[in-house]
């Protein structure tokens, strides 16, 4: 049983865990959340299984950057990988075992055209044998290198250009996955339209009829993702759709204190001092951690988020957006503005 499934049976109520989300869940703000309120679960960004094992060793380097995690305080933690070749994923996720990852997730979601072209992400609904592959090669490496409390599992959509649940759903159901999360949208309608929890009902009913029928195999918890927009209404979504569990997306974005709300019975609302103060502690992770590897241009994108409900946020935002480097950020906040 993995750990996954230990920790569900432990927690008695649904799990709340952090989605993977390219150039947002990296290890300056996994940092924060972990120092405000830590999820059930972490995940990483997506990371290219081939590009981890052929690429030259500057590339290397900079996706291992991607990897980086703190194994005190960020755990448990789950890498997301994505590749069309059994001996890539093999080896990749003989890697992450190596680097002390609680689980692999196999991406086959992502809608980026340029994540389709591999044959990866969302293509992989398209590609059913592809998909059985991959799968194979991260569990015969767990087999190989692992136990049985390193995860396996998979994240997709409701299908490619319409719902395909009738034939995906079974056919991911058959490999014994530890997980299965549902973003509930198909990859046509990407994130432009409200998320469907009807359907990750229909794939926990399409579970629990399949594990009736085999009683002796792994039979993987369904977690539901999409506009889960606070703990309340994770736990309100996952009871009216009986999901195992709720992946936490956009909802994050500049509100690394979301899980605080878990076992609390009021809901934290952060102070301008706090929200000043973890900004500026990301920015310094970012710079030390991954400044030599992403452009700092990357941050910016919290920057609005971390200012919301601030009276002169308009002004600070204009100020801090033509800044190019940490350094003048943190100097900013620490000099001009007033934290309280």
């Amino acid at each position: 049983m993995s750990f996954i499934q230990k920790l569900k049976q432990g927690k008695k109520r649904p799990l709340f865990v952090l989605a993977p989300m390219a150039d947002v869940t990296d290890v300056a703000f996994r940092t924060v959340i972990a120092e405000a309120a830590s999820p059930d679960i972490f995940w990483t960004e997506f990371v290219s299984a081939d590009g981890l094992i052929r690429a030259t060793d500057v590339g290397k380097y900079k996706l291992k950057k991607d990897l980086l995690f703190d194994k005190e305080l960020q755990r448990p933690i789950i890498v997301q990988l994505f590749s069309s070749t059994y001996q890539y994923m093999y080896e990749a996720t003989k890697l992450c075992v190596e680097l002390g990852f609680n689980g692999v997730d196999i991406n086959m979601g992502c809608p980026d055209k340029s994540i389709e072209k591999q044959k990866c992400g969302a293509a992989m609904i398209k590609n059913p044998e592809l998909a059985v592959e991959v799968i194979k090669a991260c569990k015969d490496a767990r087999r190989d290198f692992a136990d049985e409390n390193f995860s396996v599992s998979v994240k997709t959509r409701l299908g490619y250009n319409a719902v395909e649940l009738d034939s995906w759903i079974p056919l991911l159901l058959e490999q014994e996955l530890d997980l299965i999360t549902i973003h509930a949208r198909t990859r046509k309608e990407m994130s432009k339209v409200e998320a469907n929890w009807d359907h990750v009902k229909t794939v926990v009913k399409m579970r629990d009829d399949w594990a009736e029928n085999n009683p002796t195999k792994t039979i993987p918890l369904i977690f539901g993702n999409g506009d889960v927009v606070s703990v309340e209404d994770g736990f309100s979504k996952c009871k009216n759709f009986n999901a195992d569990g709720s992946m936490i997306g956009r909802a994050m974005f500049g509100n690394p204190w979301f899980f605080k709300d878990i076992e609390s019975k009021e809901k934290f609302i952060p102070t301008r001092e706090d929200r000043i103060k973890t900004l500026i502690r990301q920015v310094e992770v970012f710079d030390k951690e991954l400044g030599d590897v992403k452009s700092f241009a990357v941050m910016k994108k919290f920057f609005k988020t971390y200012m919301n409900g601030f009276e002169d946020a308009k002004e600070i935002r204009e100020e801090i957006m033509r800044m190019e480097s940490a350094g003048e950020v943190v100097e900013f906040f620490k000099r001009k503005v007033d934290t309280r």
